[in-house]
């Protein structure tokens, strides 16, 4: 009898699109409590609880409300691979005791099984280590359950993907019904060969199917006929992967990649809707290439022939601009690029330009600071907006607060032709490189060292200083390096273009997150230090951590909330501060991934209930069937998914609102003195602050709390507080 922490059913069938982007295909349900009748003495299932989408290894718990649209669809076939040997009779079984960590899970056998060991809790209350029997009951291209049938009555599912291509090739070559040999029919044999190949392409291995398919014309000449049909559809299976990779790719900024990707595609038995998007992409960046080039060239032009007395500022600047422009900016041109056409047309054709160099000049300093639409042919507005520019780098790369302050009142005492307004400040910030840029920029992990933290960077392939770039901090497991968790982020964080950060948050000695001030600032300092030296979006920074690390990412998060676009905590269930902060999530959405024998369940559980029940807070938990804390590979590409459209929230009218102490409020709450920064609100009072040392007492605790709204018809600020002595707007 199969456990009821997995269950059966089709692995996929509707798609749900939620308000905020995210895409997520699975069949629709709700949890049910059983009841009673007395009168009729009959039982009988309410619903009750949490709405979840069942795609057969997951559940996932969502807000209904935060649904946009459904689209109904009928669930895939799929290749359902049953194991042959029977698992054997399992008598007396205990109630398995929670999975609090993964000590070693070898690969699997050819008999489609292994010894799997994990760390648990005995009778007693201590860790030891559990050696069970594993088994893989049946297997699909999406998803394998997996049964023990040792001292435990369990069961538990995995994505395929998790399980890798290798180990997928493995288990197929061991399984009776993929043997062939040479007695057998070379149809029946090519249907083997066939249906395998099929499985590997369904389940995304397309290498794999290739190469069987390769083998199969090798040995058996006779089915060609059968194998270029499987391969037409392999091609359109492979297009469509290299599609999406060249989006991927484009997104990221990664234009020598795309270029190679776009000249290598296959355009033989591909169709002509792909291969019409192919050749959209070529010219794209073919007009690009050449629009670059001419800008550049104009642009170095207008520098040499500028040589009056007031153009050193331009010709620095448009230096500075030459070695800076890309893809991305060069729309910033598009005024200086029109008027230095026209003017290389009038000299050409023997007339007088109506523009002098300088004023091109001023176009292109102009235009490039505050975009085209407010390019000026001022030389006067040019040389204040440039000296702007300089006046706010050197600012932020002075340490020194004296020079910082001589600074900003020697900008201030400049007249209006002198310096730059607090608007063209404004513009000019989201166009600088980073303050203490690297002159040479890492290829692989580097390591970098600041004011009480020390991290890790893995930089995307094709970075520069002149792209902002998204940012994942990656925070490990206890007793790992932030080297292993960068391990397993670099693949698809370089196809998706982000920056990998991740602190050493453990001291000497310590095994476990403490929750203490220093170790947020470990997070807090790696982040402004990684601000200074290469050039990432502030509004897309994410937060993730394993276990322990998942642990701290909640803590982190609620603690900090202004500064994330969005939390992935793996592993872990919020505790203590994090625990009693659970309302700082209002604004700063959640992916939490599980397993439902996790020792902390129930505590995920009860979290999601204020959540997503009581308040309709934008936030996803991936709750995986028969799994504990451990590291859930398979979710990494879904987690990208996820993130593609998060973008950190301002929320300007009003931050929280009043519950006057009761329960419906949506305070941000604090515990700690270095929690006190929540997006336009801050304070340096913070007056309810609790350490661990008497934590049993928490029931009898009421953190500081804060909330605002502004009304701008009154022109008003309302701000509530407890436990709070001073607040800053």
């Amino acid at each position: 009898m199969l456990p009821s922490a997995v269950g059966v059913g089709p692995a996929h069938a509707d798609l749900f699109f939620f308000k905020d982007g995210t895409v997520i295909e699975g069949r629709v349900k709700r949890e049910m409590t059983l009841e009673f009748d007395q009168v009729a003495r009959d039982a009988y299932f309410m619903p009750h609880g949490f709405f979840y989408l069942d795609d057969g290894p997951r559940r996932i718990f969502f807000c209904p409300s935060q649904v946009q649209f459904i689209a109904q669809k009928d669930p895939p076939t799929e290749e359902k691979i049953s194991r042959k040997a029977p698992l054997p009779p399992q008598l007396r079984p205990l109630k398995f005791p929670g999975l609090f960590g993964v000590v070693e899970a070898p690969e699997w056998q050819s008999t489609w099984d292994r010894r799997f060991i994990f760390r648990t809790r005995n009778f007693k209350g201590e860790m030891v280590n559990v050696n069970v029997p594993q088994a893989i009951n049946f297997l699909t291209p999406y998803w394998a359950e997996v049964q023990s049938r040792g001292r435990f009555f369990w069961g538990c599912a995995y994505l395929t993907r998790e399980l890798g291509p290798e180990t997928v090739q493995a288990l197929l070559a061991s399984h009776p019904d993929f043997q062939d040999n040479k007695n057998q029919p070379e149809d029946k044999r090519a249907s083997i060969r066939l249906r395998k190949a099929d499985f590997f392409a369904q389940a995304g291995f397309l290498d794999l199917a290739e190469k069987e398919l390769e083998r199969l014309r090798a040995d058996l000449p006779t089915q060609k006929e059968r194998v270029e049909t499987a391969r037409k559809t392999l091609l359109k299976l492979r297009a469509i992967e290299r599609l999406e990779e060249i989006k991927r790719r484009h997104l990221a900024g990664q234009y020598q990649r795309v270029r190679r990707l776009l000249e290598d595609f296959p355009t033989q038995g591909i169709p002509e809707q792909q291969i019409a998007k192919v050749e959209e992409l070529q010219h794209e960046y073919k007009e690009k290439d050449q629009l670059l080039k001419e800008t550049a060239r104009l642009l170095e032009k207008a520098r040499e022939q500028a040589r009056g007395a007031d153009s050193t500022v331009l010709r620095e600047a448009a230096e500075v601009i030459h070695a800076e422009l890309n893809f991305e900016n060069l729309a910033r041109l598009d005024a200086f690029l029109g008027q230095a056409r026209q003017a290389e047309r009038l000299y050409k054709a023997g007339k007088n330009p109506e523009v002098s160099p300088e004023q091109l000049l001023s176009l292109a300093v102009s235009g490039w600071l505050l975009g085209s639409a407010s390019a000026e042919m001022s030389v006067e507005t040019a040389r204040r907006l440039w000296r702007g520019r300089d006046m706010v780098l050197s600012y932020l790369r002075s340490d020194d607060p004296n020079t910082r302050r001589q600074l900003l009142q020697q900008h201030l005492a400049g007249s209006r032709t002198e310096s730059a307004s607090l608007d063209e400040l404004v513009q000019i910030i989201r166009t600088l490189p980073p303050a203490a840029a690297e002159k040479n920029v890492p290829q692989g992990i580097a390591e970098y060292k600041t004011e009480g933290a020390v991290y890790a960077v893995k930089l995307p392939p094709e970075y520069r200083h002149s792209r902002p770039y998204p940012v994942v901090i990656v925070l490990h497991q206890a007793g790992e390096k932030p080297s292993d968790m960068i391990h397993r982020w670099a693949e698809a964080a370089a196809e998706n273009g982000y920056i990998l950060l991740a602190p050493e948050w453990q001291s000497e000695g310590q095994d476990k997150y403490t929750y203490s001030e220093a170790e947020h600032v470990s997070v807090v300092n790696a982040l402004r230090d990684l601000r200074r030296r290469f050039n990432i979006d502030e509004d897309r920074v994410f937060l993730f951590g394993l276990g322990e690390g998942g642990a701290m990412a909640f803590d982190v998060g609620l603690g900090h909330p202004d500064l994330f676009a969005g939390v992935l905590p793996m592993g872990a269930a919020p505790q203590f501060h994090a625990e009693l902060c659970w309302r700082n999530a209002q604004y700063l959405p959640f992916y939490v991934v599980y397993g439902s024998q996790g020792p902390d369940h129930e505590k995920l559980k009860d979290l999601f209930h204020n959540w997503v029940i009581l308040r309709a807070y934008s936030q996803l938990w991936i709750d995986y069937k028969g799994r504990g804390v451990e590291w859930f590979a398979g979710e990494v590409p879904n987690m990208f998914d996820w993130m593609r459209y998060k973008r950190r929230a301002f929320p300007l009218r009003k931050l929280g609102s009043n519950g006057q102490g009761g329960q419906f409020g949506n305070e941000f709450c604090t515990l700690r003195a270095c929690d006190n920064h929540f997006y336009w609100l801050s304070s340096d009072d913070i007056r309810n602050t609790k350490d661990l040392d008497n934590w049993k007492a928490r029931l009898r605790w009421q953190p500081a709390a804060l909330d605002a709204r502004i009304d701008a018809d009154a022109n008003k600020i309302y701000v509530n507080t407890s436990g709070v002595g001073q607040v800053t707007i």
